[in-house]
């Protein structure tokens, strides 16, 4: 096998393998209760697998590169022919049975991005063509409403005629809020400004952005963690949007009477289910969060991801080590 491929193959074992394992923290591990940090908490947690594994592979190869930059004879030439991440002495030699389950496995995961994209791009022309149903006589009455209440939408603002109950932000470049006419003719002016100031929330915090960021990283996850890590952060952001809201219209209630009261709309559309508040977060989970003043006041600082990459740092060669006793059992 060509030198470069195998060891490009080698590089990819020891990534997948430290991100499939870190994947089960990033699913698993308990969030705190307070709505900023634990969504905050649920970001990391959901890219620590592509992070981690990234950091492993770059630790493994950072001492021969090292020595190299230093113009020093790199260890593993002293060491002899033995499996290893290293630019400066990759060797050619058999392919491993490993070798042909990474390269399907990155073809898999290519094939699965591309699809993704693809899905990304015709929901885009999709959304491009609600424009030109906008209802400006329903638009009128959303606006007012927000004039009413001092609510601002840092975007523009689509009101397309539908009977699906929606309420939510989409585009990356320019978020744009997307109301249906149902939800302005159903809802009072008091519950069309939470929906509106959560929204807003979203788009300040860059939710749109990291929510494409953390659906690519689902890729890299063990099979059926991804998903769960990334619906944990999208609980979470919703939450952390009602606390945003609440802040903004001064009142939790008001918070938790504009969930209910939303929710039993889409109820009412069980043929179409709709979106509350741009997500589908459980609504009891989300009425009772915004009601639990102790846990939003209180918001730990986590310094584990600065923790771990100070001893990656420290412990490259070490890292290293492992991976060429890892790489070398492999290849048999």
């Amino acid at each position: 096998m060509n030198a470069s491929i195998g060891l490009a193959l080698d590089a990819t074992t020891i990534f997948v393998g430290t991100a499939w394992g870190l994947s089960f923290v990033g699913a698993l591990a308990p969030l705190p209760a307070a709505p900023a940090a634990r969504t905050r908490e649920a970001l990391r947690l959901a890219l620590l697998p592509v992070a981690g594994g990234m950091l492993v592979v770059a630790a493994a190869f950072w001492p021969s590169l090292v020595t190299w930059f230093n113009g020093v004879a790199d260890h593993c030439v002293a060491g002899g022919a033995h499996p290893h991440l290293c630019w400066l002495h990759a060797t050619e030699g058999p392919a491993a049975w490993h070798d042909g389950l990474m390269a399907l496995l990155a073809a898999t995961l290519l094939l699965a991005v591309g699809w993704r994209a693809l899905t990304w791009a015709r929901a885009g022309g999709r959304f491009t063509c609600l424009a030109h149903a906008h209802d400006e006589r329903r638009a009128a009455v959303l606006a007012e409403a927000l004039r009413a209440g001092d609510v601002v939408f840092p975007g523009p603002v689509w009101v397309v005629p539908a009977d699906r109950p929606w309420c939510f932000v989409a585009g990356v470049r320019r978020p744009t809020l997307v109301v249906a006419s149902s939800v302005v003719d159903a809802l009072a002016p008091a519950d069309l400004l939470v929906a509106v100031a959560h929204e807003a929330a979203h788009v300040r915090r860059g939710d749109t952005r990291w929510r494409l960021v953390v659906d690519l990283a689902g890729f890299l996850h063990a099979p059926g963690l991804g998903r769960r890590a990334a619906r944990r952060w999208a609980d979470a952001a919703e939450s952390a949007c009602d606390e945003a809201a609440a802040a903004t219209v001064g009142s939790r209630l008001a918070v938790a009477e504009a969930l209910v009261r939303f929710q039993r709309l889409v109820n009412g559309a069980v043929a179409q289910p709709g979106i509350p508040f741009g997500g589908d977060a459980p609504i009891e989970a989300r009425v009772k969060a915004v009601l639990d003043v102790h846990a939003a006041a209180f918001a730990p600082l986590r310094a584990w991801p600065w923790v771990a990459l100070a001893l990656l740092f420290f412990q490259a060669d070490g890292i290293h080590e492992v991976v060429e006793a890892v790489l070398g059992a492999l290849h048999g």
